[in-house]
């Protein structure tokens, strides 16, 4: 039972960590995608679109 509850206990701060993670780095992608549209580098622009493109399907 007391490894069960340290199991459960592990899965959701690894949860928490996996969608904190998630939050920084789309914020920061949002961030990097604003400062490179501001420069007009399709470059940066590209690999936005690939990120969305990969997260949402």
């Amino acid at each position: 039972m007391i490894c069960d509850y340290n199991l459960l206990l592990h899965t959701k701060i690894c949860f928490f960590i996996v969608i904190f993670t998630n939050h920084f780095t789309f914020s920061l992608h949002k961030k990097f995608i604003a400062e490179s549209d501001m420069l007009n580098d399709k470059q940066n622009n590209w690999s936005w679109k690939l990120y969305s493109y990969t997260n949402h399907y």
